[in-house]
């Protein structure tokens, strides 16, 4: 087997279309904690949108799985 490799991919280099495809299946999927309260699903978007554009969230791609997800960025 195969070890794959996880790329990061800016958040800017992707098409606006893309870039809202990337935000929609991360904050749509099962199991994405938003903390106590409840978020409509624009403001899940958003929220998303200023953690990318502020660096504390990233954008990656796994080579092996050909996934793309969004994960905290580590200092």
């Amino acid at each position: 087997m195969t070890s794959g490799a996880v790329v990061n991919i800016p958040w800017d280099a992707l098409s606006a279309d893309a870039l809202a495809g990337v935000i929609d299946d991360f904050v749509t999927r099962e199991g994405t904690d938003y903390g106590h309260r409840e978020f409509d699903l624009d403001a899940k978007r958003e929220a998303v949108r200023r953690q990318l554009t502020s660096g504390r969230a990233r954008i990656t791609y796994d080579t092996q799985t050909q996934t793309t997800t969004i994960v905290v960025a580590s200092d």
